[in-house]
């Protein structure tokens, strides 16, 4: 059985005098590019480092640090060809330090796990901040999960 190709999904940040949001656009397979939709809540500061991962369907998850207050949290949105982008929530909950440097890997079925690091509130003299690793699993048709503090050996 052929394998089916995925559409072509593109998202940019585009930025404005006082919030940088993200906007997203996709190619369904008359290869015309949809309007750039919001995505980042509309209410939330800064949006950065959006990333894009899409299942055989076509769906795609997209998340992105938004900054909210004096730190950055992470969110996620979904896009469902026919339906639209989803409300965006958050996948995380930490209030110690901000969320960043997102990245996430869709299986073919639509499952899902989002990486990022995750300060912890502490600063280390000479050093800065301290960030560890976590992460959020999706599980298709039932959402995200709880965000996890990954276990790194070596890590203290």
């Amino acid at each position: 059985m052929p394998k089916s190709t995925p559409l072509p999904y593109l998202c940019l940040v585009a930025s404005s005098v006082f919030a940088i949001p993200a906007h997203c656009a996709a190619s369904p397979p008359d290869n015309v590019w949809s309007k750039p939709e919001l995505v980042a809540s509309s209410d939330g500061g800064d949006t950065l480092y959006p990333q894009l991962g899409v299942d055989d369907q076509g769906n795609v998850l997209a998340i992105w640090q938004q900054q909210v207050g004096m730190r950055f949290d992470m969110y996620s949105s979904r896009y469902v060809p026919g339906s639209g982008w989803s409300k965006p929530e958050p996948i995380e909950h930490a209030d110690d330090g901000s969320a960043v440097s997102p990245r996430i890997a869709v299986e073919p079925g639509g499952n899902a796990v989002a990486v990022w690091m995750q300060g912890t509130g502490k600063v280390i003299r000479d050093q800065g901040d301290q960030f560890q690793a976590w992460s959020n699993r999706y599980a298709a048709g039932r959402g995200w999960g709880t965000a996890e503090m990954l276990d790194i050996p070596g890590d203290a």
